[in-house]
């Protein structure tokens, strides 16, 4: 079940697994970036936040936010699990 949270934002409820979901084209720039991250830093539940965007870089974290680029997420082949 997938549901539309914020403007440009999802949350998902994957087999039990909460998520909240920002999608970016690009979050190269600092003014950007900050602005689709700081929706999900609000959110205080303890479910996990993952930001989906075409950063050209291997996946990382910042303040508790799984950052993945867009093809990598894509193409990934773990049915879910990388949320």
């Amino acid at each position: 079940m997938l549901m539309l949270c914020w403007r440009y934002g999802f949350y998902e409820d994957y087999f039990a697994q909460r998520t909240y979901i920002q999608v970016s084209y690009d979050i190269t720039e600092p003014k950007t970036f900050e602005r689709e991250v700081a929706p999900l830093l609000k959110i205080t539940d303890g479910y996990s936040k993952m930001i989906i965007a075409r950063t050209y870089q291997p996946e990382y974290h910042y303040e508790g936010i799984k950052i993945i680029d867009a093809a990598e997420w894509l193409l990934s082949e773990n049915d879910g699990e990388s949320l």
